[in-house]
């Protein structure tokens, strides 16, 4: 998966709103994949 710094490049938005929504679009991504 990503590290936190590659979600900050990927989503640079607070870190507690990152890691919900991007674990809900790595969730959608990793099922596309």
């Amino acid at each position: 998966m990503f590290t936190p710094e590659q979600r900050q490049k990927i989503a640079p938005v607070p870190n507690d709103l990152a890691d919900e929504e991007l674990e809900e679009e790595l969730t959608t991504l990793a099922e596309i994949i």
